[in-house]
């Protein structure tokens, strides 16, 4: 007779406890189908509580909101900084750009928190796009590869641009195109590193030559504002000649009025054309970058040429008054 085999001691447990984890997973299967029968989504004999609800409006409210906000406030959220930076670029910005925009050096009252506020959009624009990266700690040379080029592009352009010439005369073509020129000039090409020396230059220019050949106790400085081929140049005349008497008279299409700096209301418009000039004075000084050509020349008016295409306008005055854009320039009597 052939011996009976017997399993070693153990195996039988196990087998038992193997085939109850299948016929209970069997059962479980079985009785928890209905639980994942889902069609359009309904779920089809699922128990009370167990079913997919459905989102209530105001979370449905909610989720478009944040989806509606830019990409860096729902990363980064909208606190009192943001609202800070806002609150200082927003004033300045629409007053300068509805109601008066004098000079570019207007800008930096709210250029700074604009670039604040700009630069950390940037930076959470980068981040975002970083985390689709294998490596997000990736992030911060992600950054520095899109800020570089920008800054390489706006700094090799500083300081290696030079200033163009302005051309007034034998204009051709459509005028919107001069326009866009003189602006881009203006705004542009003039806020180079070149460009600045330049001024900085001409106005040394200025000043040396009026102090060497003109005495502050006979000469009248005269600037113009309006002019289209000049810079107002009241405030440099004020800080680099204070000893001269100076006057800044409204041309074009503004109302009559001009600045006398040397009076009590420096900064005040005083209304007219009528300008006295006192006793002594002997002659008036232009310091214009150009002349207007659309106003006359006074008689007797000389034209000196001063190095970077600037000319100096000096105007001998006599016993009868001076005629100029409409102002009249009397002495007094002695």
């Amino acid at each position: 007779m052939r011996p009976e085999r017997t399993a070693p001691a153990g195996v039988g447990e196990d087998a038992d406890q193997i085939g109850g984890g299948r016929r209970l997973r069997g059962v479980l299967q079985h009785e928890c189908q209905p639980l994942c029968v889902l069609h359009q989504g309904r779920a089809e004999g699922v128990p009370l509580g167990l079913a997919p609800q459905r989102p209530h409006r105001d979370d449905e409210r909610t989720s478009a909101q944040v989806e509606g906000r830019p990409l860096y406030a729902r990363r980064a959220g909208w606190g009192r900084q943001e609202w800070f930076l806002l609150a200082w670029i927003v004033p300045p910005a629409v007053f300068y750009t509805l109601v008066h925009f004098g000079q570019a050096g207007y800008v930096l009252t709210f250029l700074p928190g604009l670039v604040i506020l700009l630069s950390r959009v940037l930076v959470e624009m980068v981040a975002a796009g970083s985390e689709r990266l294998r490596r997000p700690n990736w992030r911060w040379g992600l950054t520095a590869a899109a800020l570089m080029p920008l800054c390489l592009l706006s700094t090799g352009f500083f300081v290696s641009a030079r200033p163009l010439p302005r051309h007034f005369d034998h204009r051709t073509g459509d005028a919107w195109i001069w326009r866009a020129r003189d602006e881009a000039h203006d705004w542009i090409m003039s806020r180079t590193a070149a460009a600045l020396r330049e001024h900085e230059a001409v106005i040394r220019t200025y000043v040396e030559t009026i102090r060497t050949v003109y005495e502050p106790s006979d000469t009248a400085l005269v600037t113009e504002l309006g002019n289209p081929r000049s810079y107002p140049w009241l405030r440099h005349a004020m800080f680099y000649m204070p000893e001269y008497p100076i006057y800044q008279v409204q041309v074009g299409p503004m109302p009559p009025g001009f600045y006398a700096p040397q009076s009590a209301a420096t900064m005040i418009l005083t209304p007219g054309s009528h300008i006295r000039l006192p006793a002594e004075i002997r002659r008036l000084v232009w310091f214009v970058d150009h002349w207007d050509p659309t106003l006359p020349r006074p008689p007797g008016l000389l034209e000196i040429q001063l190095p970077y295409g600037r000319y100096l306008y000096v105007l001998p005055l006599g016993r009868t008054p001076a005629e100029h854009a409409g102002y009249t320039f009397a002495r007094d009597r002695e």
